[in-house]
């Protein structure tokens, strides 16, 4: 598959940023291949989350990366919203820190 150009490859479906060790070449995964294929930025998550939470922290994230937000920076943002959030569903690690974001940090270029 050829991602030459892809800004971001968000995959929200459970453990997609998992991976295999591979003695004296790292860590082998869809992170490495989304990369190795072009994509400039990934989002994936490291364990299961719930549906609904996993829509949640998605919708939030995308609606501060369309104005400008940097992708690292909504990132952040989000996390801390969920972790500060009054309900403990929310706010429970298991939800918010699920996602990591790996390759380019900036803001999404013509969005």
């Amino acid at each position: 598959m050829d991602l030459e150009g892809t800004e971001l490859v968000t995959l929200s479906a459970c453990e997609t940023g998992l991976g295999g060790v591979r003695s004296g070449e790292g860590v082998y995964g869809l992170q490495r291949w989304l990369a190795v294929a072009g994509a400039r930025s990934t989002l994936l998550s490291l364990w299961k989350v719930d549906d609904g939470h996993t829509r949640s922290f998605l919708e939030r994230y995308y609606s501060l990366l369309k104005p400008g937000k940097g992708r690292a920076a909504a990132l952040l943002q989000t996390q801390r919203e969920f972790r500060g959030n009054k309900n403990s569903s929310y706010n429970d690690i298991r939800v918010w820190g699920a996602f990591q974001l790996s390759g380019d940090w900036r803001a999404l270029p013509g969005w």
